[in-house]
């Protein structure tokens, strides 16, 4: 009986130590592609966000997931959107903590 309750113990201790991966981010909705400038001199690339506000959450893409025709010289370009994140770190200076970049589902113009 003993055993029993140290191999349980023993069990219980060392997969509680096991560290499992969250479940992927992601969000569908209306927002806007923006490009952020170059990131080797400190710039986001291009990059999502839900709002044209100073005060928003943005979702880095990248280069190659986002097709030349949402790549515009205009300011912000609106779509309908659907991401997912990734375990690819992003290049962000500014930014508290990790930043990751987010793959696209699926993208239209509105």
């Amino acid at each position: 009986m003993k055993r029993l309750i140290v191999v349980f113990l023993t069990l219980l201790l060392s997969g509680s130590c096991l560290k499992l991966d969250p479940p992927p981010l992601e969000y569908c909705g209306n927002g806007y592609i923006y490009w952020g400038g170059d990131p080797a001199v400190d710039g986001r690339g291009w990059y999502f966000a839900i709002t044209r506000s100073a005060n928003y959450t943005f979702y880095q893409l990248k280069e190659n997931e986002l097709g030349a025709e949402y790549k515009s010289l205009t300011d912000s370009v609106a779509v309908n959107i659907c991401l997912l994140s990734t375990k690819d770190k992003a290049p962000c200076m500014r930014c508290n903590g990790d930043s990751y970049y987010f793959k696209i589902k699926s993208i239209s113009r509105r």
